[in-house]
């Protein structure tokens, strides 16, 4: 039955381009019933002290219009591609191009919260920005979201791989996934990060059991390091896991597991991300 939405946020043309046959593949792989394909015009202006004959006001006015005037010909731009790339695509989901004007972090969440999941393209070396962007994402709107690099090239997921860990955005991102796990033979990482851990891996994998015949097979791992060896070993296509669990203070100390592996396994696959 094809039923849900998937929102693709796109930035620039280079992004359209690479993940459109990604994104419609996977819709029309899973049952999604519309792809909506995401603009924001959002122009920024940095406030700088002004003195003399012209105003700060003045001068930010000028600056606001001239940066919307450029985000207006960049959305053009991105539209005419998506035209042309869209015009001959046979799908079974509906598939739409919007245009939305505002602060990119706070519309891209509440677009969200109307879908089924977001589908977010990233650049795997200058990814300050949108990094944020993504966590900010991730967070306040409760939505799972898939991480592509400009490296990846499919979003198959026909050999996926679930983190498996103490935190309950781990179960969350087993549910919100059913339908990749339903469909495709899961394997589970199950990270140990400390002698504590009580993982409840064993009823985790005769739960699976009970709706997906292909039963999942377990890796034990402690570290990223690991988790990043035993998939490419067993050749996973994607990683399922919960993300940005631990506290802000922890991750700024320890560092952050999501981040780690989005720029490790992110290389080479799409992970499936849920707060």
């Amino acid at each position: 039955m094809v039923k849900g939405s998937v929102i693709c946020y796109v930035s620039s043309v280079a992004e359209l381009k690479h993940v459109f046959p990604m994104a419609i593949a996977f819709a029309d792989n899973y049952g999604y019933a519309k792809l909506e394909f995401l603009r924001i015009n959002s122009p920024s202006v940095d406030i700088v002290p002004m003195y003399g004959e012209i105003s700060t006001v003045t001068l930010m006015q000028d600056t606001l219009d001239q940066n919307i005037e450029q985000e207006n010909k960049k959305t053009d731009k991105i539209e005419d591609v998506f035209n042309v790339l869209s015009k001959d695509v046979s799908s079974k989901a509906k598939i739409s191009f919007k245009v939305l004007d505002g602060i990119e972090a706070e519309v891209l969440c509440l677009r969200a919260r109307v879908a089924d999941l977001v589908i977010f393209p990233y650049d795997i070396e200058n990814n300050d920005k949108t990094l944020w962007l993504m966590q900010n994402l991730l967070e306040e709107s409760g939505k799972p979201v898939i991480a592509v690099s400009d490296k990846v090239t499919s979003l198959e997921f026909k050999s996926p791989m679930l983190l498996w860990n103490d935190y309950f955005q781990a179960g969350k991102a087993l549910s919100l996934s059913n339908r990749i796990i339903e469909k495709n033979k899961l394997q589970i990482a199950d990270m140990q990060e400390n002698h504590l851990h009580i993982s409840g891996v064993e009823e985790l994998v005769e739960y699976i059991a009970t709706y997906n015949k292909k039963k999942p097979s377990v890796h034990s791992i402690k570290d990223v390091a690991e988790l990043l060896d035993i998939a490419k070993k067993k050749k996973v296509d994607g990683i399922i896991m919960g993300a940005y669990a631990s506290s802000s203070l922890k991750r700024l100390i320890l560092g952050g597991v999501t981040k780690e592996v989005l720029l490790g396994a992110g290389q080479s696959m799409p992970l499936f991300l849920v707060n």
